[in-house]
């Protein structure tokens, strides 16, 4: 922590919220001759990301890419220089404590994503691998490599603490068993050379669907059945990369999207149209979360240093672009 006054890094990566309302919001900067990272934590969300209001925070001395909440007070970051790392909010301080640092990727840490059970936390990288994690011991169970280029999303099952799906740049989305040590199948390839995967959302439920996202904009949502997989419904409502997915949990046929595009979509997947659009970033939209507590708030993070608020209250015709400052105030467009 640096003094009484914290400087919030001008590079917002990724959102996790809990189901309390708890934010957390995870920064780098990417500029000058050394990167850093800052991980902070809200209580009242409707403060983030005005570094004043934060309830904890923390400096790191590598960027950011992902956050996850691990269980109800610790918080895990992948990083730049290929560590998993743990957070601890801490009684009566403002310093979030470094709990913790899993280090045994080659290279950057893209994803994390930790099981229902909260035992064990999966992370892939751009060294082609996903790594298994037991977060009581703090030890990797297992290292599996079936993707033969960069890991951009990994996503552990809501239902099975035992499966999970990835995404990599090699165009391949594929189903992964813990106990097997080893992948079920592949549940999804891109059939055009050089266009690799980048997301993954499961769709609440317990349906075995899961959309996928693409480098070039298009958004696939497939179901897993017992021995293979079908794609139901595809859209192309980006022009660039898909970097996060997020189902809405009150309205499970919502998908939310955010892209390198600059633009955050909701598409309700079940007439693959989308009801709502937003263009306000100005650089990379990376992080995505919808609120736990208000069914009709969606939050955005991107690169320009914007956390923005979409409200999509009212009927689906009536959900046009609007959003809402960075300071929680609500301001409606035309």
């Amino acid at each position: 922590m640096e003094g009484d006054c914290p400087k919030m890094d001008r590079h917002f990566e990724m959102l996790a919220q809990r189901e309390d309302g708890r934010l957390c919001l995870a920064a780098s900067c990417l500029t000058g001759a050394t990167w850093r990272g800052s991980v902070w934590l809200f209580h009242d969300p409707a403060g983030a990301p005005d570094p004043r209001l934060a309830t904890a925070w923390a400096y790191s001395k590598s960027g950011n890419t992902d956050i996850a909440w691990l269980g109800d007070r610790r918080l895990l970051t992948g990083t730049d220089d290929g560590a998993v790392e743990v957070w601890e909010e801490t009684e009566g301080s403002r310093a979030l404590k470094l709990a913790g640092r899993l280090s045994q990727h080659d290279d950057i840490v893209q994803t994390i994503s930790v099981s229902t059970d909260g035992l064990a936390v999966v992370s892939g990288g751009w060294d082609s691998r996903i790594k298994v994690w037991d977060m009581e011991k703090e030890v990797c169970l297992v290292t599996l490599a079936g993707h033969l280029d960069t890991v951009y999303a990994v996503a552990c099952s809501p239902s099975n603490t035992h499966l999970f799906v990835s995404a990599s740049e090699d165009g391949c989305a594929k189903l992964w068993d813990v106990r097997q040590k080893s992948e079920v199948r592949s549940i999804y390839a891109t059939n055009l050379h050089g266009v690799g995967l980048r997301s993954l959302a499961w769709q609440p439920g317990g349906n075995g669907r899961i959309a996928i996202g693409d480098a070039r904009g298009r958004i696939v949502l497939t179901e897993i059945g017992d021995c293979s997989s079908d794609v139901i419904s595809d859209c192309d409502v980006h022009s660039d990369a898909v970097n996060r997915l997020t189902f809405s949990p009150h309205q499970p046929s919502w998908l939310a999207s955010a892209s390198n595009d600059g633009t955050v979509v909701v598409t309700d997947m079940l007439d693959n149209i989308a009801v709502y659009s937003s263009s306000r970033h100005k650089d990379l939209v990376r992080g995505l979360v919808w609120s736990p507590t208000d069914q009709s708030l969606l939050r955005s993070c991107g690169l320009d240093a914007q956390l923005l608020c979409h409200s999509l209250a009212g009927t689906v015709e009536e959900s046009g672009p609007a959003s809402m400052e960075t300071d929680g105030t609500e301001q409606k467009t035309s």
